[in-house]
């Protein structure tokens, strides 16, 4: 089994951590690509069968297969104590580290194992040693010229070395008389006054670079302790059946862990999901203002360019700040209007409500709900599951005059010349001072 398939993170902790591994239960790895499907009937009366009125999804199990060979006590209890937990916790595993499951222990671990009594052994700082990490070949060209004499009336033969380039070969004077076989010139001089010659040729140069990193020997201290080796099952159960998304800038997912205080800290497998999972580089993100705020023409006033590259439609939290404690339609419409690329919606002038202790308002269009909140600072870009406002319970739904909650339509993979970025179009009247308006959301993934 491949590397990448052996280890995942819960809570935070790495399974690497605790001594154990996941493991298939059989040759081959098995995965459910899909959440379970309820379809939603009811029975035809009087007759056979039944109404079909659409499927939704339901919640998602995992099935961890584990083996540990060498945890010790110290780790037992940590297993213990880590999936004993009735909190939801997040879930990654390390083939695809950019998608983030919240799960929860569906039932008891189980484990089965055998147990030995071993001399403890720690690592003897006292007398390092030294081994090779990594060994990086790079081959450059070098350009090699060799003078030689051929008697007169004899013969002269040489050798190219085996790394020569056989095509790019150059024999001074053009006249010189010789034959090829390999890599073996063989000159022939019939002339009465010996003949001065040169050959160049190119060679390939192998140069390797190897990094080395500090090793210690074990030493034996003496004292027993109990070691385990066996297996086990870790059953988990996702109530929301999606993953969203780690980070959403693809330069993030570095190999010096960009992620301190995430679930995992180096990221070595990034070429081998970058392009699966949609997302953008800082300098894609960055070209395509990408969740920033700009001008938009008449008759609305801000756009804000959006992309989804997970397998779902999403919803979207909008925050429009207050104006003096208003937020009021622009001079070209007569109402605030939100649209997006498959939605409108259309509310009056809102005004904060007394004792409302808001700074504006959040348009969330997954739960449908207008909300007062109190805004602090744009999250950090590290972490965008972290929303940057605090609800005041305040909601604002009254002031819906029509339309629907837009959301924001799955984009083809990535921004390309055949595929751009969504807009969320808003007409209000211009937001003055340093307040921002700001939108948040995740991408969701099967």
């Amino acid at each position: 089994m491949k590397g990448d398939f052996l280890g995942f993170s819960f809570d935070g902790i790495h399974c690497s951590t605790l001594g154990i591994t996941h493991v298939s239960s059989s040759d081959r790895y098995e995965e459910e690509l899909f959440p379970e499907v309820k379809d939603k009937t009811i029975e035809i009366p009087n007759n056979h069968g039944e109404y079909y009125y659409g499927s939704t999804y339901g919640t998602r199990t995992f099935q961890i297969d584990i083996a540990y060979d060498s945890i010790t006590e110290t780790q037992f209890r940590n297993i213990r104590r880590l999936f004993g937990t009735r909190k939801i916790c997040e879930l990654i595993f390390d083939e695809r580290p950019y998608k983030v499951y919240y799960a929860k222990i569906e039932s008891p671990i189980e484990l089965s194992y055998i147990c030995f009594d071993e001399e403890e052994k720690v690592v003897d700082e006292e007398r390092p040693g030294v081994r090779v990490q990594e060994r990086t070949y790079t081959t450059t060209q070098e350009t090699q010229t060799v003078d030689f004499t051929v008697p007169a009336q004899g013969t002269y033969t040489y050798t190219l070395p085996n790394n020569a380039v056989a095509d790019d070969v150059v024999v001074l004077p053009e006249e010189a008389i010789y034959t090829i076989e390999g890599l073996t010139y063989t000159f022939t001089n019939e002339a009465a006054e010996p003949l001065e010659g040169s050959i160049t040729f190119v060679q390939n140069i192998t140069n390797v670079q190897i990094t080395r990193e500090p090793v210690y020997p074990w030493k034996r201290t003496g004292r027993k302790q109990r070691i385990y080796k066996g297996e086990g099952t870790i059953s988990l159960i996702c109530y929301q059946p999606f993953a969203h998304q780690l980070f959403k800038i693809l330069d993030l997912y570095g190999e010096a862990g960009e992620s301190s205080g995430n679930l995992i800290t180096t990221y070595t497998n990034v070429d081998e999901w970058a392009e699966s999972s949609g997302l953008l580089t800082k300098e894609e993100w960055d070209t395509y203002h990408i969740d920033q705020v700009v001008d938009a023409s008449a008759p609305y006033t801000y756009a804000i360019p959006v992309y989804n590259p997970g397998d779902l439609n999403v919803g979207f939290c909008l925050y429009i700040p207050f104006d003096n404690g208003q937020i009021l339609p622009s001079e070209e419409n007569s109402d605030i209007i939100i649209n997006g690329e498959e939605k409108i919606l259309v509310l009056k002038a809102i005004t904060r409500k007394k004792n409302d202790t808001a700074t504006g308002i959040l348009i969330n269009t997954t739960n449908h709900l207008i909300e007062g909140v109190e805004f602090t600072e744009v999250a950090n870009e590290k972490d965008y599951r972290t929303p940057s406002w605090r609800t005041t319970g305040t909601l604002y739904n009254e002031y819906i005059k029509e339309g629907d909650f837009p959301y924001i339509k799955r984009n083809d993979w990535r921004l390309d010349n055949n595929s751009r970025s969504q807009n969320i179009y808003i007409s209000c009247a211009p937001i003055t001072g340093n307040k921002q308006i700001s939108i948040h959301y995740d991408y969701l993934y099967f």
